[in-house]
């Protein structure tokens, strides 16, 4: 057999695994063709060249985030997501808005692409201001009042873009967010809700 049928067999085999995988994920599903054939779910992107849409990405980085191949920390933040896909930052540092000595919990809900969204909401979860000796000064649950919906990029060519943007977008960009334009309003409220009360 001379080089040039040899590039033709190698071809028309690679082909028909392409055809197989794309049967496969069409009657599967990504992941449990994934789970199928023995293969991550990004190595399942890269080899079938699956579009990454919105809703596969929102699977991709929930699955990467778990499995710890992309970082669960950003700056003070701890990245967390459950089995409902949902991602959390939480953090618990020395405030730095109210007096020294008191301390400060967050938690911000920020999955990417939720729900196979074309978008990054934003939302402020959970805040805690304690004292020195841990007691509950006051605790803000904002229901959706400390809320951002960014809109971005929505498609990627390969998951290595995918991931390249988990860096350079969501990370920053959600931990700008956060501190920038969502805190301060909570800030704001529990300091109201204080001096009406008569301090702290």
């Amino acid at each position: 057999m001379n080089l040039q049928e040899t590039i033709r067999k190698v071809l028309r085999e690679e082909s028909r695994l392409k055809k197989s995988i794309d049967n496969y994920i069409s009657q599967f599903g990504l992941k449990d063709t994934a789970k199928m054939i023995g293969v991550s779910l990004a190595k399942l992107v890269d080899i079938s060249g699956h579009p990454i849409d919105s809703e596969v990405a929102h699977e991709l980085l929930i699955v990467n985030l778990k499995n710890k191949k992309l970082p669960r920390e950003y700056k003070n933040f701890k990245i967390s997501s459950g089995i409902d896909g949902i991602v959390y930052w939480e953090m618990s540092r020395d405030s730095k808005h109210f007096l020294p000595g008191m301390y400060e919990q967050i938690s911000v809900v920020a999955t990417p692409f939720w729900d196979g969204n074309p978008w990054t909401p934003v939302d402020i979860d959970w805040f805690t201001l304690l004292n020195e000796d841990g007691d509950i000064i006051a605790e803000k649950e904002p229901s959706g009042d400390y809320y951002i919906q960014l809109k971005h990029k929505t498609s990627f060519d390969t998951v290595d873009e995918l991931f390249e943007w988990y860096y350079e977008y969501y990370l920053p960009v959600v931990y700008s967010t956060v501190m920038r334009d969502l805190l301060p309003g909570v800030y704001q409220e529990i300091e109201d809700k204080l001096d009406n009360e008569g301090g702290y």
